[in-house]
């Protein structure tokens, strides 16, 4: 009984660093242009940079810009990893994301604001 509890305590701190080595690294610059539609403002389309600045295991921080009727908008967001989806927050409210194939598949809604819109980001 001893040697199966410590084979099993083994074999789960072996296991522990393969899931953190599943978790991707996305600190750095990811672009791409993001399509949406506004119940007020009709079909949406522009530029979309996220730029994590850091990250800790699953966790990041960063920031994202875009533009709007030309103008360039900003926010610092706060984030998670799990598996191959990404959630991450800002000043206008939650994004959701999946990673796969090197490229940030990025989709927000702002139920108040009436807006949905998504972009296919790629490291720059």
């Amino acid at each position: 009984m001893k040697f199966a509890a410590i084979v099993l305590a083994a074999a789960a701190l072996l296991a522990t660093p393969a899931v953190a080595a599943d978790v991707p690294q996305i600190v750095g610059s990811w672009k791409g242009p993001y399509e949406g539609a506004s119940v007020e403002h009709g079909f949406l389309s522009g530029d979309y940079t996220l730029v994590v600045t850091e990250q800790k295991g699953r966790a990041f921080r960063g920031e994202i810009t875009y533009t709007e009727d030309g103008k360039a908008s900003s926010e610092q967001v706060a984030g998670a990893i799990d598996g191959d989806r990404i959630v991450f927050a800002g000043d206008d409210g939650l994004n959701v994301a999946r990673y796969a194939d090197g490229v940030i598949h990025h989709c927000w809604a702002a139920g108040e604001q009436g807006m949905a819109v998504c972009a296919d980001l790629s490291r720059q």
